[in-house]
């Protein structure tokens, strides 16, 4: 391309862009179309290097106007990059693949629109957080929980779900266990998955199969359509509970207790998520990399050594659940019998006396 067709094309990319703008402002309202610089450069920065530029923030407050600005976007060709509230650290970030992307920022949209507590569901827009959720449930006395992760309680249940994300206790596959997705496809039609599609269908909050193809995963990772709505479903909360740990440090053991641990988890004994933690995983979770008495990266091997003579090279832990105390000892006992002979028996918490843990 010369120098004269790149300056022609630039020049009709910003035009386009400045009709985009007045368009959202339209729509949006002027104080929802960002410009500022400020906040821009702080939605182009990440816990990684970036050089992207994002030209604008969009910050619809509900679904008829991220319908508008799709629209919109097509309508004059300007790129658009959504975010349900980018704090996903574990899966990216929010800043866009490539420049020139506009932001659009789901964060306004932070509605718990429906809980079932006998059926175990809630329904929220993208903007709703898991630290939101948990208080929404908590103030309620719910008996029900949502599914906790390792990352920042301020990440969005959709945005984590979209990128089939895992987390602690009986729904560790986040994305399995989610239905009744909306959707704003490029052109600004809406389209509801499952029997949500169905007009007062009473099975679409616990159903996720409608009539024909399955459409859910067309909208996991991908660029297909902006989800604005999507039910998750709840776990409930166990009497009995109790977390474990042990440490293991002979390689050929831990293959033999990932068999055992698999047989358990196939009979029932074990429900949800087993962790397997390395040394190195182990090291990063606990502390910060200590720069100032090993210098730069790597992890020397003598630090790494000193580290695994009170952790292991390995550690596995979980969690039980029963529904009673009885039903619990025998789970702990068929536990025990598989994990014997690690590096740091197996060691169970006591039961969390609120009924709370990161497990439940």
């Amino acid at each position: 391309m010369s120098e004269t067709d790149g300056k022609a094309l630039a020049s009709e990319l910003a035009g386009r862009l400045e009709a985009a703008l007045e368009a959202w402002r339209e729509a949006l309202g002027p104080a929802h179309v960002v410009l500022d610089p400020e906040a821009l450069e702080a939605a182009e920065t990440a816990t990684f290097a970036t050089t992207q530029r994002i030209p604008a923030l969009l910050r619809p407050a509900d679904t008829a106007q991220v319908q508008a600005c799709l629209r919109i976007a097509q309508a004059h060709r300007v790129p658009v990059y959504p975010v349900s509230g980018g704090r996903n650290w574990g899966y990216g970030s929010r800043v866009p693949p490539g420049d020139g992307s506009v932001l659009l920022d789901l964060g306004r949209m932070d509605r718990i629109l429906e809980h079932d507590e006998q059926l175990a569901y809630l329904t929220v827009e993208p903007g709703v957080t898991f630290r939101q959720a948990h208080a929404w449930l908590r103030e309620r006395g719910s008996s029900t929980f949502i599914t906790t992760i390792g990352g920042s309680p301020d990440a969005s249940l959709v945005g984590n779900a979209l990128e089939r994300g895992d987390g602690r206790g009986p729904n560790p596959d986040i994305f399995q266990h989610v239905c009744a997705l909306e959707v704003v496809l490029p052109t600004g039609e809406r389209v509801e998955t499952g029997h949500a599609r169905f007009p007062g269908a009473r099975a679409a909050p616990v159903f996720r199969w409608g009539l024909g193809p399955v459409l859910d995963g067309l909208f996991s990772q991908s660029s297909l359509g902006v989800v604005t709505r999507m039910t998750f479903w709840l776990s409930r909360k166990q009497p009995w509970f109790r977390e474990f740990f042990c440490a293991v440090n002979d390689d050929a053991w831990l293959w033999d207790a990932v068999n055992r641990l698999q047989a358990l988890a196939l009979d029932g004994t074990l429900k949800g998520s087993l962790f397997f933690w390395n040394d190195l995983k182990a090291f990063s979770v606990a502390q910060q990399y200590p720069y100032a008495s090993v210098g730069r990266t790597p992890l020397p091997d003598w630090a790494r050594e000193q580290f695994r003579e009170g952790f292991g090279r390995w550690a596995i832990s979980g969690a039980l659940s029963a529904p009673d105390a009885d039903f619990g000892a025998l789970l702990e006992k068929r536990l025990a019998g598989a994990l014997e002979g690690a590096f740091r028996p197996v060691a169970f918490t006591p039961g969390p006396p609120d009924g709370e843990s990161p497990f439940q």
